[in-house]
């Protein structure tokens, strides 16, 4: 968690915290309300590419001069989810909330190549286009270089984490009737912090490496996004005791991005390090949609337990699109490069929350 994001949801939550207001179900009378929600979140991203399975250069113009798909890590997985919010009900048709979230993923992902007879190399492209090949001695004419691999066992450490958090301000349509339905509205802020970092160990050739070549790479991408939000909510008794609360919400945000990333790649004879950073940043609109559904049981005048279910969509989250190898021969210097340096792309996040709720009237 970077030092800006921590300070800008300090900021929020104490500013909405001191105004007073509240998220939740909402209490039929007026008065202060608040809870507390926890569970585990199952993430589902696109899986993520670094590196590739390609032949020799010296191959140009045979059959085994076709590079393969990059190798690509699958990073699905749990993490816990933590929720607080605090309010008040200004009637029994009006409340006005402030709602502070956080979900942490910590997830890894490997893949190892052995070398065989004939068998193509992996390939580790350079993160930017300014690096030179063999400590300085060859310069690169065009792309990004990489460091080829006959054995290589590789790691990717995926860290993330959200932060979400609004003011809501909630109308009941009518109080007495016996589902009650909830228009939801608001302003909404966000933030996503990704860290992947990729250590590839194993036997290099060229430039007089070898057996224990490592290299590593740590690319940090901070997404910040401000917006409002419109939702729903309904409310059916089942008995006097027992409800399902259901709900939609929709976000229209402002997403700001950038990466930065860093690469340690051994030089000649392995005894010297380049460090290679890129940088990029993005700006554009991201749209979210949650949507949840539960059941809550009143154990008292002023306590409600429940567990609930939600589905979140983060449409054109921000992610790394690492560089892909080609072939290039010219001047009879035939090698593989890369397309372009590492840079922000965009994907769809998804996620599934199972969490246990505990709302309260005071």
């Amino acid at each position: 968690m970077s030092v800006r994001t921590l300070y800008v949801f300090l900021v929020g939550a104490i500013l909405a915290l001191g105004c007073g207001l509240a998220f939740g179900e909402g209490a039929n009378e007026p008065g202060l309300f608040g809870g507390l929600r926890g569970g585990a979140t199952w993430q589902d991203r696109e899986r993520f590419e670094y590196g590739q399975v390609a032949p020799d250069s010296n191959d140009a113009g045979t059959t085994n001069a076709s590079a393969q798909d990059p190798e690509e890590f699958d990073i699905e997985g749990w993490g816990g989810r933590g929720e607080v919010y605090l309010g008040n009900a200004f009637s029994d048709t009006f409340s006005a909330s402030a709602r502070f979230s956080f979900t942490l993923f910590e997830q890894d992902d490997d893949f190892a190549r052995t070398d065989g007879v004939a068998s193509p190399a992996f390939w580790v492209p350079y993160l930017d286009a300014g690096l030179t090949v063999g400590g300085g001695a060859r310069p690169l004419r065009a792309g990004i270089y990489g460091t080829r691999f006959r054995t290589a066992a590789v790691e990717l450490d995926y860290e993330s984490q959200i932060y979400d958090g609004g003011i809501d301000l909630a109308i009941t349509l009518d109080p007495a009737a016996e589902n009650r339905i909830r228009l939801i509205f608001g302003p909404a802020f966000g933030a996503v912090n990704q860290e992947f970092d990729y250590q590839v160990v194993g036997r290099a050739q060229g430039g007089g490496l070898g057996e224990g070549t490592i290299i590593q790479t740590d690319e940090d991408v901070d997404s910040f996004y401000g917006g409002a939000k419109l939702g729903a909510e309904l409310t059916h008794p089942f008995s006097d005791c027992i409800s399902f609360v259901g709900g939609f919400d929709g976000y229209l945000l402002y997403q700001s991005s950038e990466l930065d990333g860093e690469q340690n790649v051994p030089g000649a004879g392995g005894t010297t390090i380049s460090t290679i950073e890129v940088d990029d940043d993005e700006d554009e609109f991201a749209p979210r949609i949650e949507v949840r559904a539960g059941l809550t049981i009143r154990v008292s005048d002023r306590i409600r337990i429940g567990a609930s279910y939600l589905f979140g969509a983060w449409f054109n989250a921000a992610t790394v699109d690492n560089p892909e190898i080609v072939l290039v021969a010219s001047e009879g210097d035939n090698r593989w490069v890369g397309d372009e340096a590492a840079h922000l792309g965009s994907e769809t996040l998804l996620t599934h929350t199972a969490m246990v709720t505990i709302d309260f009237d005071f």
